[in-house]
This record gives structure tokens, sequence and C-alpha cells, in this order.
């Protein structure tokens, strides 16, 4: 199973070079037929062969001077269409990075901490958690920044799909659990992306019921990388449109950040990012390669 999927990567990873050598040949090719056209009309007008030759070079070596003199643009990432500050639109489908709470001082319950009750009103306890934190700022909870970008996307959601690590695949069946104390978050299906020992991976209902084992090594650029590109697939199969998935990478680490945001290089879904400070606005980025005139925040 694993070689067949092995060799399943590879042929993704080469289509693209072989699309680019017909592109290369087929240039020649055309190339040609403009020179053979061109010689033809030369030698109708008696003139010299070396007049085409040094106009040949000199068109070459005009080239690579432009291109010397715009590398620097080259596959430069940037963010397109998006202005600086705006939130994103709500999105239907909502790809979530899930990091693990700290159990070390026995001060969580269920996923809750001690020092937060919460309540059965999403923006009630938001606006509790940011007085807390301006009382003392030791009071951070690792999970309110993935329920503030679920609150964004809320209205129009239909599925949400969770990324764990290999710690909080345990724990997350108390964010799930805590997802449906909240009217507003009553709406859609929860998934959760699993890494199964067959090298596979698998999308399968989240629950109120403890998963063992199904996380990510959140610091193994591509095993994530790769499950990523069988999410898509997956959303690809069931005709879901690209611009309707939204990436959020406020959780998980700088590896999984790195992941969240190259997957939507030159796609039609974008990355969003929670801010953790007020106003802890949700920030969007569409990522494309482009030069330094595309427009848009760089990243």
């Amino acid at each position: 199973m694993k070689k067949e999927k092995m060799w399943h990567l590879r042929w993704e990873e080469l289509q693209p070079w072989l699309a680019g050598v017909l592109v290369v040949l087929s240039s020649a090719w055309f190339a040609d037929s403009m020179r053979d056209g061109f010689e033809a009309i030369r030698e109708c007008m008696n003139i010299p062969g070396w007049v085409s030759g040094l106009l040949y070079l000199v068109i070459l070596i005009i080239a690579i001077a432009w291109l010397y003199h715009t590398r620097k643009a080259l596959f430069q990432p940037r963010t397109r269409y998006l202005e600086e500050h705006k939130k994103p639109e709500p999105h239907p489908y909502l790809v979530l990075f899930l990091s693990d709470l700290y159990l070390g001082k026995n001060d969580i319950q269920e996923g809750i901490p001690n020092w937060l009750t919460l309540t059965n009103n999403i923006d009630d306890d938001l606006r509790t958690m940011e007085k807390l934190k301006d009382e003392r700022r030791d009071q951070q909870w690792r999970w309110e920044m993935p329920l503030r970008g679920l609150r964004h996307h809320a209205k129009v959601l239909k599925q949400v799909v969770i990324v764990c690590s290999d710690k909080s695949i345990e724990q997350v069946h108390w964010f799930y659990k805590i997802l449906r104390r909240y009217p507003n978050f009553q709406g859609f299906d929860v998934m959760i992306l699993l890494n199964d020992s067959s090298g596979t991976v698998q999308l399968t209902p989240c629950t109120d019921q403890q998963q063992k084992t199904g996380g990510w090594d959140f610091e193994q650029f591509n095993n994530l990388a790769t499950a990523m590109r069988e999410l898509f697939k997956i959303f690809q199969n069931k005709k879901i449109p690209e611009e309707q998935i939204m990436i959020d990478f406020t959780g998980g680490q700088k590896v999984t950040s790195v992941v969240a945001v190259a997957i939507t290089f030159n796609r039609d879904s974008s990355a969003q990012y929670v801010s953790t400070n007020a106003p802890w606005d949700v920030v969007s980025y569409d990522v494309e390669y482009g030069s330094s005139d595309t427009g848009g925040v760089g990243i």
C-alpha cells in the first residue's frame, strides 16, 4: 500500500515537469517555424544571411540582460486580492490545526481551565476570556483562538476538519464537546484528518469519545504536506470548490503554519490567522507566486 502511494505521489510530482518539457519542445518547434518563415522572407528580399544571425544575437543578449535584471522577482510569494486588516468572507469548509493542552498542573478538566467557566454563549465566553487576560496575563487558553476562528465562519459552515498532533488527538473529544455546547456550532459536521497506520489518510467523524491514535507529527513538513494534498483530493472528489475552503494555521507549530500557507500557493483556497492580541482579528492570506509588482502584502 505504501509503495503504491509513493509511486502515485512521484507521478503527481513528475507531471508538472513533463508538462514543462512539452512546453519547451513545442516552443522550440514554434520558434523554428517562425525562423523558417523569416528566412524565407529574407531570401526573397536578397538580404545577406549574416543580418539574420546578428539580429538573433542581439535579441539573445537583450533577453539575457532583461532576465538578469528581473531575477529577484522570480518565484516571490505574495498575497493577492486581500487588503491589509480586511477580514475574510465566511467559508463553508474550515481546516483547523489543533494544539494540545498542557496538563502538567492538573488545572484543566475536560479541556477547560479551572479559572474559566464556560456558558452556552460563545460571545459572552470570549468576552470573559478577554477580561481575564486583561487582569492576569497568565490566563491563557490555547483553544480560545480556534474558537474565534470558528465563530467567524459559523453562519455558513458545513464542515470543520481538525488536524491533530500526536498529543492533541487524545484531547480532541474535549474540543468537540466544547464546540457542541454552543448553539452557534451545531449546524455543521466535525471531522478529524487521521494519520492511519497503513499509510493512508482518513477523514472520520469527530465524537465525544477519546481517540488514542491518528495524530500527526507537527514537526514533519513532508508528512503534513502529503496529508493536506490528500485532503484536497477528498474535497475535489466531493466536488467542493477550492474557493470554499479556508485553512486556519493559528494552532499547531511553525511547521504547520508553513504547510498551511504553502498548500494554498496558486490555489483558490485561502489561509487565515487569528491574532493573539486585541482586537483578535481574523486575517486571511491568499498566496501566489508573482513579481514584486503584483500587489498585495508579502508574507
